[in-house]
């Protein structure tokens, strides 16, 4: 594992170009409204998300310093196979503050820290990115920075060990005129019921298939992985249809239909091939 990341460290340092070094004011410039969604997904793991948005923004009065308040609506799930494999969801719903200071400075390393290596990422839906890893004998750290988004990814791996690794990553954004991924959409909802509407889904968990009927004609149906990655999609224009699915791996997966009303329903499934 280790040589691994130090391969990875080297390779991050090579690909440095003459993009912009973004300051602290340009990484956390958020906007009244603007929403960020992200999650942890290593260890792989069930669904979960942490959603953000900005209420509230201002300055300190030397204009060095920018405070935030946000408000968050967090879940996260766990497996519960007893009557019948499903995901018994948990959400928390809370508002905090947050600043940020010394805005005309860089994020990237300091000269003297042997530890730290610079990168400078491409784009995220266009927006530039600038990143920075760390390498110590036993760990490996790496923050990634978007213009205005903040922190779209913190991946931190301790002797190779995933007890103690973490991968946390903005999966979707929605900032001023700019919209880019799939918004995480579910509710607090029980773990076998659909956010709207009543349907018949099976087998459950699935294999090779899964059949839906429901009692709306269905316009589009997605089945999304716990990215919000759509891995199938169709438009059946009917209220009974099928979805194969012997190409997806095993794990947990979003069924997100919508309906003839153009109203949007989610079901959480779990796909398992020993069956």
């Amino acid at each position: 594992m280790k040589n691994i990341l130090t391969f990875t460290a080297l390779f991050l340092a090579t690909i440095l170009h003459s993009q912009t070094i973004l300051t602290v004011g340009e990484i956390f410039n958020f906007n009244f409204n603007d929403e960020f969604h992200s999650m942890n997904d290593y260890p792989p793991g069930p669904p979960n998300a942490i959603r953000m948005k900005v209420i509230a923004k201002h300055f300190s009065a030397n204009n060095d310093t920018v405070f935030y308040s946000r408000s968050f609506n967090n879940y996260h799930s766990v497996f519960n196979p007893n009557p019948s494999p499903h995901l018994d969801y948990y959400f928390n719903i809370y508002i905090d503050s947050v600043f940020y200071t010394n805005l005309t400075d860089s994020v990237l390393c300091n000269s003297m820290d042997t530890s730290c290596v610079s990168i400078v990422n491409t784009t995220i839906c266009g927006v530039p990115t600038n990143g920075v890893s760390y390498l110590w004998p036993e760990i490996y750290n790496a923050m990634i920075y978007g213009k205005g988004l903040g922190v779209v990814r913190d991946v931190y791996v301790e002797d190779g060990s995933p007890e103690y690794s973490y991968d946390h990553k903005i999966f979707y954004f929605k900032k001023d005129t700019i919209e880019c991924g799939i918004p995480d959409l579910i509710t607090s909802i029980s773990s076998n019921i659909a956010s709207e509407g009543s349907a018949t889904v099976y087998p459950s968990p699935f294999k090779d298939y899964v059949r839906i009927k429901w009692d709306k004609k269905i316009k589009n149906a997605a089945l999304l992985d716990i990215t919000g990655t759509i891995k199938q999609s169709i438009h059946p224009n009917s209220n009974e249809f099928v979805i194969y699915t012997s190409d997806l791996k095993d794990g947990f997966y979003i069924l997100q239909i919508t309906d003839e009303s153009n109203q949007v329903h989610q079901r959480k499934l779990i796909r398992a091939n020993n069956l």
